[in-house]
């Protein structure tokens, strides 16, 4: 495996080497690497809620993701100055580019939130697609039941970000042209991983 290990280029960013295979993902870096969103420094009211624990899905909500007041400790939540810039980071957040950025960062296991903070903001403002993504995130999750030495029989909510695919495909185009990607660029993104990511049984389990 080692021997056919290839890069097409590595970028040095915030002491992390990237891990770029062709052309088009050195293109979209350079178009998308900048100074990110900005959370704030106190608690509010506009609050992300997002999983630091990834299997092919990014998810974040403007709603608490619990059921029965069980929220997974893999939940974290980020605060934001403003509903403006909590929706712009929503949309950011969960598409298929934040997700291939995140992979040429990371461990390609867990997430931290200072990643969005490295992919540069956008200043258009799309609340309809935010508003169909949570729907669709909430409409598509269903409830589940697991025992726990702990604490017993617990009732949990799992999402199926899969599900909303077609949503999250639409905010891809509108990140592509503020970025200015090519049709090819975009089309990169959208079918990034996509057999795995798309597999029936791959949606994500959100249990601890």
């Amino acid at each position: 495996m080692f021997d056919t290990l290839f890069y097409y280029k590595t970028h040095v960013t915030n002491g992390v080497i990237t891990k770029i295979s062709c052309q088009y993902e050195d293109q979209i870096f350079e178009h998308i690497i900048g100074k990110g969103v900005i959370p704030s420094k106190t608690r509010t009211d506009y609050t992300l809620y997002y999983y630091d624990a990834i299997l092919y899905w990014l998810r974040a909500t403007n709603f608490e993701p619990s059921y029965n007041n069980y929220l997974s400790s893999h939940v974290k939540q980020v605060f934001f100055d403003s509903d403006t810039s909590l929706n712009l980071a929503l949309l950011q957040f969960n598409s298929s580019l934040f997700y291939w950025f995140w992979t040429i960062l990371s461990n390609c296991r867990d997430l931290s939130f200072s990643v969005l903070t490295m992919m540069k903001a956008v200043k258009f403002f799309n609340s309809t697609l935010v508003n169909q993504l949570m729907h669709s995130f909430y409409e598509n999750s269903i409830v589940k039941i697991r025992n726990q030495k702990r604490t017993g029989e617990v009732k949990y909510r799992e999402f199926a970000p899969s599900k909303s695919k077609p949503i999250i495909d639409e905010i891809d185009k509108v990140l592509a042209k503020h970025y200015g990607f090519t049709e090819e660029e975009l089309d990169f993104i959208i079918n990034y991983d996509i057999k795995y990511r798309m597999g029936d049984d791959l949606d994500c389990n959100d249990e601890e």
